[in-house]
């Protein structure tokens, strides 16, 4: 069973990616990372700097059970006095049930890891982007007032996550983000600015979550009025 829904989701995670990764500005530095709930307690999660398919089955990618590490956010105190960078690593370690091989070889390293804490909380589909158009926001002194004002009209829910490393810190903001957003009522796409790192798109709905990404990007872009040039 598990098997099945693993295919399942890389497929929807090559659908993701080869969406995300052909326009340059969003593929600074690592690219990002990708993911989406297989069923009711697993995730399959992707970074996105590489292809997600590489020959057949060697993928890069890991199984996440995504369940547990929103049980722990769910009652964290961060008012202890507890290395909580230690706990989460620990955390999705022992939560992680499948990784490619080449995944365990440099599993240390991996930014993937350090940011799978936020992509469990978040919803069905996620999509992080070190994307270029967010980071003129992101890391200038105006850039959560130009959110606002950018995005205002757009009917989506937009939240500016402080500069934070990957990690439990990075993860709790988005979780504090999450309850305060009144998504209750109407639902709307989530969008969050982290600050002078990039862009995090998410939805229950995976096309929803791909054009979302790409109306933000094309929203920045149209208010500095940027032309783009020809990249090959």
């Amino acid at each position: 069973m598990i098997r099945d829904l693993v295919e399942e989701g890389r497929k929807k995670l090559e659908l993701i990616a080869g969406a995300v990764s052909k326009p340059p500005y969003l593929m600074l530095g690592c690219g990002g990372s990708i993911s989406t709930k297989i069923g009711s307690d697993y995730m399959l999660m992707a970074e996105l700097k590489y292809n997600v398919k590489q020959n057949g089955k060697n993928s890069r990618y890991m199984v996440i059970n995504y369940k547990n590490i929103r049980t722990y956010y769910s009652m964290v105190d961060i008012k202890l006095d507890m290395d909580f960078d230690k706990i989460n690593d620990i955390l999705i370690r022992q939560n992680t049930i499948q990784r490619c091989n080449t995944l365990q070889k440099h599993n240390d390293t991996l930014q993937i890891f350090l940011e799978a804490g936020f992509h469990s909380l978040l919803d069905t589909y996620v999509i992080h982007t070190h994307s270029a158009y967010a980071n003129i926001l992101g890391c200038g002194e105006s850039g959560e007032e130009l959110m606002h004002t950018i995005f205002s009209d757009e009917g989506l829910d937009c939240s500016w996550i402080p500069c934070s490393e990957p990690g439990f810190l990075m993860t709790y903001l988005i979780k504090e983000a999450m309850e305060g957003s009144g998504k209750d009522t109407i639902y709307k796409p989530r969008v969050f600015f982290l600050e002078n790192h990039g862009l995090i798109v998410t939805s229950d709905d995976m096309q929803e979550a791909i054009d979302t990404g790409i109306m933000v990007n094309n929203c920045i872009k149209g208010y500095f009025q940027i032309k783009e040039r020809h990249i090959c």
